[in-house]
């Protein structure tokens, strides 16, 4: 996508934005609310970010003209930045959504709409130094660039050695593929490892999506989607055709077969990489649930063009399906979890089971449909 369009597109936003604000009408306790209140005028720019480009009102059944009287009413008695953010978690949440992210604050820190409840427990503490039934780890730290973490698994067989798997984990607000990453991966995937998990439980927003799907295909040009826009910013039904979304492959990662655990607070980019990667033949996705609902993000200036607010801004469908649906894995682990907050000793059947896919795909007794 050219820089030009990208400059033309955010004008035509500021633009509908402005005819929105001029033609809107609001009760008159409303306006003194927004004359005399910051963070209510805040929130009234990014709920009308919202009101001209997110495109899942259809799945969210809403009054959202109504919502937004109601939270401009809350925000005048908002004075803090910590009173702003849990406020503005509110109303995601009363918009069923939890792939919203916001700048606030001097030190324009991000902020993010409540993940799903998940009783798994967090990547980190599963891989790092970790001993268990099934693997221990070989590194002490992990190794990290970003946006990516790696350390590497030991299948313990019967006597007490085994073969190695690549761990690999996603940092979220990370904007663009360290050079030194794409240096990391070509040594993981060039190593003697019999495959690759990728964990990416509780992580949704991924602004390097998309920079990062080209590793896991082969070299040449792939339609990984199709997406779809809002047509009109007053029109919350009314979208425009959709259309290829392409990617120039590399071939780093395609030789490994590739295990992605997610779970409900998995969303966003994260979701919309996992729906798409979903349909390779050497991915497995592995959930003790499901995945959450995938997007392509949009995002606007808000506050003077100080911050920034990130939303769902593309529909996108694949050759199998939607990635707007929950994402439905090819091996539903039975496994309670054990809370983001559980002991580190305790077994993380998740990371198990993409494991056992793994041998399966190398001893080729499976093949994901």
């Amino acid at each position: 996508m050219s820089r030009a369009f990208i400059i033309i597109q955010q004008l035509g936003t500021l633009l509908a934005l402005m005819l929105f604000c001029a033609c809107s009408d609001l009760p008159d306790d409303v306006d003194v609310i927004l004359e005399k209140n910051r963070y209510a005028r805040q929130f009234d720019e990014i709920w009308q970010a919202l009101n001209s480009e997110y495109i899942f009102f259809e799945e969210a059944n809403v009054d959202f003209d109504e919502l937004r009287v109601t939270y401009i009413k809350k925000m005048s008695k908002v004075y803090k930045d910590k009173q702003f953010v849990r406020v503005l978690q509110d109303f995601c949440e009363e918009l069923g959504e939890q792939d919203i992210r916001f700048q606030l604050g001097s030190n324009h820190s991000f902020y993010a709409a409540r993940p799903a409840a998940t009783n798994d427990i967090i990547a980190k503490r599963s891989g790092l130094s970790y001993y268990s039934r099934y693997y221990r780890s070989l590194q002490e730290e992990y190794v990290t660039k970003r946006p990516c973490s790696f350390n590497t698994l030991i299948r313990i067989d019967g006597n007490g050695s085994g073969k190695p798997y690549g761990l690999m984990l996603v940092e979220e607000y990370v904007y663009e593929l360290s050079a030194s990453l794409d240096t990391c991966l070509r040594e993981f995937a060039s190593s003697d490892l019999c495959g690759v998990v990728l964990d990416i439980r509780g992580q949704s927003y991924f602004p390097s999506a998309q920079d990062f799907l080209p590793y896991f295909y082969e070299r040449g040009k792939h339609t990984v989607c199709k997406n779809a826009q809002r047509l009109l910013p007053n029109s919350h039904s009314s979208f425009t055709p959709y259309v290829n979304y392409n990617i120039e492959g590399n071939g780093v990662l395609t030789r490994l077969p590739i295990a992605i655990i997610v779970n409900e607070a998995t969303g966003g980019e994260l979701s919309w990489m996992a729906h798409i990667l979903s349909e390779r033949s050497n991915v497995a996705i592995i959930s003790r649930a499901y995945g959450g609902r995938g997007s392509h993000h949009k995002w606007q200036y808000y506050n003077d063009n100080k911050d920034v607010v990130t939303y769902p801004g593309f529909r996108s469908t694949t050759k199998h399906g939607v990635c707007y649906e929950p994402l439905q894995p090819d091996f539903r682990v039975n496994w309670e979890g054990n809370g983001q907050d559980g002991n580190e000793y305790d077994e993380d059947m998740c990371l198990v089971t993409a494991l056992d896919f793994i041998d399966m795909y190398n001893a080729d007794t499976y093949r994901p449909q």
